[in-house]
């Protein structure tokens, strides 16, 4: 049974400022029965039992209404709630927790590492060591800068016997002292660690301490030592081969790879570079001799041909006779006869050109053993693997190239990724960007740099940033020479917006990237040949003719049918001229008769008619006859158009906008809207039925609507002119003409950008943060403009305020679905049909939205469960009733 909340709510009202909080907390609790998520209720509520000394019941009602914010995407408010639970009962660890996440979610990392403080103290306090522990991490991990608090929250583990965890923090800032050039303190946090544990990553540690003091011998001095503590270690050989390169000694390098078990793909750079190091001065035999187990074992592997493409990088071009018999070797352990034949045959033919017929010989008498015997002829020409091109694709694996960048400035770069990582795990976007950007100072061409920007911009909705992002970036790497990289990212931009990167691929000289040609189609099977079967004739017997029957009719008494009349010629009469009807636009053919069709000549029986003479009909002459006074032809009524009437892009957000103005209570703008889209689509059935609708709300509230639409000097004094910033850019000549020259439309289109970059500038410096109603109607402008992106960020902005937030989820589902985003359309209609504090009644039409959305994607039970949803509140809303049939 309905109950009176007004009078309900009156009368708490009365009792609390009476003083009697019992009979006012009965009323209330009244309400929250009626209505349970009216969480601005329940904050209400939980304030009176404060008043009352009734603090478990209060706490619980704080913890209800914080909830019901936070789920609903009012942090804020929630953030309010529990901060004032938090007052009251301190130590509650579950608002303790759910305060501190949302302090994390909205920046405050000092309110959220103050709560994790007092959490872990009371964990102290109560003698639960391992508790406190989890919460001084999650107090590392929110400033991961601070090395202060990870040098505690490593003793603090030592002392608590997890001497893993405490070794892994005190070299992690062991090696950030050692960046911000500490030496003396960096190498007192390692002794710490060397006490505890012998790990590989110890001895790692220790040479990169070497490495940036410049001391490589001294890294690799360390590295030995680890070695010999931890034998074979991968890591530790692995960062051994890339100390000798760095020291110049690429043998000693590959020494080191060889020794690596199971040696990593990625090993095969490093095993390349020591192979050029190696031919440059001169050891190719040497060089050779070492590169034979890691390419033989690569081969075993299945991965001969990454093996194959190292080794002739790295010789680059000085291929011999024994450079060819390992690439055949490698064919072999990989299972490529065809190619090992080939090369054997090439290092044949290298052996006679150098007149060592001994080689020669021996290559003649395996290849003899394998059955070839036709040696004399001239092998066949392998064209060398081509370069890669730069034609990536979106999301396609660009390949790997090497930034020849010191082991100092590397480790930097490894540093600092730890802590953008550790920025994104706690939602830190700003300084996550901030930290990427300073590993793309360090490596221009770090990729996953540029990707990990890319995401955070693609997280704030705005994709005109994404694509800026990799132009930029392309831009630059272009300068730098890595054209492959660049285009991959030109590639990525153009995936955004299609075609926006033409002019930035002229200016950089890279070609666009082509498609791949589609694969030929395969025959079809055609079926077998039928055998065609014997044509047998039919046998038909002659047909016997019937004697014809004689029939004696009698034709007496029956009228004879007599001539028809021929038609009197027409005769030529002036024609009229045709009425001027002054402010008669109606189409001819919707108001003139159909023309009578002829009479076609029947053979029915006419009386005789008389046959005049043309001298007779001229003599006789012509009777004036007086002026016919015809009444004026009334104005025709708009006739409502066929159902069929289409309903195209522009009319259906037209409509969009006015259901819009006539769920949430503007019929006077309605009806505006209305009669400006009637004179684009006069008598269309959906704008007439829209127009009823609009004047039966507007005779409700007892007004009328404005006769005609705002003229232009109704918008002088508005918020904000675009003219005032644009000026006479967009006036240029020949806007009428048709542009063919995609350069000219990209270079107008970037001017436009520019100048409107700098109006929104402008706007956003004179609009404060809390100016809802501005930033709302900001976006309706740029809506209208077409604008999406500003326009989504506008709403976003406006939907601070609790009393707009339905209005805004419509709009940003209006903004996505016109940007062809149904998902994210869907998600903000349910955020606004979930939002707290709003009867049933006003989502309505975000039931209905959403409802036709569903059946748009073919969920005919979803959407059907949002109609009847509608039909529950108002039977009569829209076309709600044909919706469920």
């Amino acid at each position: 049974m309905a109950i009176d909340r007004a009078k309900i709510q009156k009368q708490a009202e009365t009792f609390m400022g009476q003083g009697r909080l019992d009979r006012a907390i009965d009323e209330f609790l009244k309400l929250i029965d009626d209505k349970p998520d009216d969480f601005n209720l329940l904050n209400r509520v939980g304030d009176a039992y404060l008043q009352a000394g009734k603090v478990s019941e209060a706490i619980e009602m704080f913890k209800r209404a914080g909830m019901g914010f936070e789920r609903g995407g009012f942090n804020a408010k929630a953030s309010a709630v529990f901060k004032k639970a938090h007052r009251t009962q301190p130590e509650d660890l579950d608002i303790c927790e759910r305060l501190a996440e949302l302090y994390r979610q909205t920046n405050m990392i000092k309110d959220a590492i103050q709560i994790h403080i007092e959490v872990a103290e009371s964990f102290t306090k109560k003698g639960l060591l391992k508790r406190a522990l989890e919460e001084f991490a999650k107090v590392v991990d929110l400033d991961p800068k601070n090395l202060k608090n990870k040098v505690k929250l490593a003793d603090l583990y030592n002392k608590e016997g997890m001497r893993e965890k405490a070794a892994a923090i005190y070299l992690e800032v062991a090696e950030a002292l050692a960046l911000e050039q500490m030496h003396v303190e960096a190498g007192q946090i390692l002794e710490r660690a060397k006490t505890m544990v012998s790990t590989p990553q110890v001895f790692l540690t220790q040479s990169r301490l070497s490495v940036i003091q410049k001391d490589l011998p001294g890294a690799a001095a360390h590295l030995r030592e680890g070695l010999a503590a931890n034998p074979r270690s991968a890591e530790l050989l692995d960062a051994l081969a890339e100390v000798e390169l760095q020291s110049k000694a690429p043998d000693r390098a590959l020494e080191a790879l060889c020794e690596v078990p199971q040696l990593p793909e990625k090993s095969l750079v490093l095993a390349e570079r020591a192979l050029r190091e190696m031919v440059r001065n001169g050891n190719v035999a040497e060089a050779l001799k070492l590169f034979k187990p890691i390419g033989r074992e690569f081969g075993r592997r299945g991965l001969g041909e990454a093996a194959a493409k190292a080794l002739r990088g790295g010789l680059h071009g000085a291929l011999n006779a024994e450079a060819w018999i390992q690439l055949a070797d490698i064919a072999h352990q990989s299972g490529n006869r065809v190619e090992q034949v080939e090369h054997l045959r090439r290092a044949h033919a290298f052996a006679l050109s150098k007149d060592d017929q001994e080689v020669a010989g021996q290559l003649r008498e395996q290849l003899a053993g394998m059955g070839i015997k036709d040696l004399d002829e001239a092998p066949a020409v392998m064209a060398s693997p081509a370069a890669p091109t730069a034609t990536f694709g979106p999301g396609a694996e660009i390949p790997v190239e090497h930034s020849d960048i010191d082991v100092a400035r590397r480790m930097q770069i490894q540093q600092l990724e730890r802590d953008a990582e550790h920025a994104l795990k706690n939602r830190f976007m700003d300084r996550a960007q901030e930290t990427y950007n300073r590993i793309l100072d360090l490596d221009p061409a770090n990729y996953n740099a540029i990707v990990r920007i890319a995401e955070i911009h693609r997280g704030t909705g705005v994709l005109s940033k994404v694509q800026m992002h990799y132009v930029k970036h392309a831009e630059k790497l272009a300068e730098l020479g890595h054209k492959p990289l660049a285009t991959e990212l030109l590639d990525l931009a153009e995936a955004i917006f299609p075609g926006s990167t033409r002019l930035y691929r002229r200016n950089l000289g890279l070609l666009e990237a082509q498609p791949r040609p589609a694969a030929p189609p395969t025959p079809i099977a055609l079926p077998a040949p039928v055998e065609e079967l014997p044509v047998l004739p039919l046998e038909l017997e002659p047909i016997q003719e019937l004697p014809a029957i004689a029939l004696d009719l009698d034709r007496s008494g029956v009228p004879t049918v007599p001539e028809p009349v021929q038609p009197m010629e027409a005769l030529e009469l002036p024609v009229p001229p045709e009425p001027f009807m002054e402010g008669f636009d109606i189409p001819a053919w919707e108001v003139l008769e159909a023309p009578p069709q002829p009479v076609a000549a029947t053979t029915g029986a006419y009386p005789s008619q008389p046959e005049y003479e043309w001298s007779e009909i001229t003599a006789a002459g012509a009777e004036e006859l007086p002026p016919l006074e015809l009444e004026p032809l009334p104005f025709p009524t708009d006739q409502p158009a066929e159902a069929s009437a289409e309903v195209g892009p522009e009319l259906a957000s037209a409509l969009a906008d006015i259901d819009f103005q006539l769920d949430y209570g503007s019929p006077e703008e309605a009806k505006l809207e209305i009669e400006s889209a009637l004179e684009a689509n006069p008598r269309h059935p959906e704008l007439l039925r829209r127009l009823d609708q609009a004047e039966t709300a507007l005779q409700r509230l007892g007004k009328k609507a404005s006769p005609q639409v705002l003229s232009e000097a109704d918008f002088e004094h508005s918020f904000f002119d675009l003219s005032d910033v644009l000026g006479d850019a967009l006036l240029e000549t020949g806007e009428g003409e048709e542009m063919h020259d995609a350069t000219n439309v990209v270079e107008k289109i970037q001017s436009v950008d520019e100048l409107f970059n700098a109006f929104r500038e402008g706007v956003e410096q004179q609009v404060k943060g809390d100016d809802y109603d501005t930033h709302y109607n900001l976006g309706i402008a740029y809506k209208e403009m077409l604008l999406l992106d500003p326009a989504i960020e506008e709403f976003k902005k406006a939907m601070r305020d609790p009393e707009r937030t339905l209005e805004c989820c419509s709009m940003l589902a209006i903004c996505e679905q016109a940007q062809n985003n149904p998902d994210a359309a869907m998600t903000w209609l349910r955020q606004g049909i979930e939002a707290p504090g709003f009867p049933p009644e006003d989502a309505v039409g975000l039931h209905y939205d959403l409802g036709v959305l569903l059946l748009e994607q073919g969920r005919r039970d979803e959407a059907l469960e949002e109609f009847r949803a509608v039909s529950a509140q108002d039977p009569d809303y829209r076309d709600v009733a044909r919706m469920m049939h």
